[in-house]
């Protein structure tokens, strides 16, 4: 890394959506703003696997600081998401944890999709 890079503060935020009635957890990442109170221009969406969730597997805080790949991505101007679908990590758990398919998930990421546009007064 640069050390301007380096130097810049990474801040984290969480929010909540709500996809087909469940509650989704929400982690964002992003630069401060710099002198002139600039912000971020594009935003990224990490999507999680079948194991962990995405504040897990995507931001990972070490004493070397060197493991968040969502630091990495807000250290270079993006602003960063990633969440948790339903049944994993923060978000809420389904009673029955086979209601968790591909097509919920995808829904899931629609509902943070239009949230993030919705954060940044975004159209795409």
């Amino acid at each position: 890394m640069t050390s301007s890079v380096a130097a810049q503060r990474i801040t984290g935020t969480a929010h909540s959506v709500t996809s087909d009635g469940y509650k989704l957890s929400v982690w964002e990442k992003r630069a401060e703003p710099g002198p002139r109170g600039a912000s971020a221009t594009k935003a990224a969406l990490l999507v999680h696997g079948g194991t962990y969730g995405g504040q897990t597997d995507y931001d990972i805080q070490t004493p070397a600081k060197d493991a968040s790949l969502m630091d990495y991505l807000a250290a270079r101007g993006l602003d960063v998401f990633t969440f948790d679908v339903r049944g994993y990590g923060r978000s809420e758990k389904p009673q029955d944890g086979f209601s968790v398919t591909t097509e919920s998930a995808v829904r899931d990421i629609g509902a943070v999709v239009d949230a993030i546009r919705g954060l940044r007064g975004a159209e795409s």
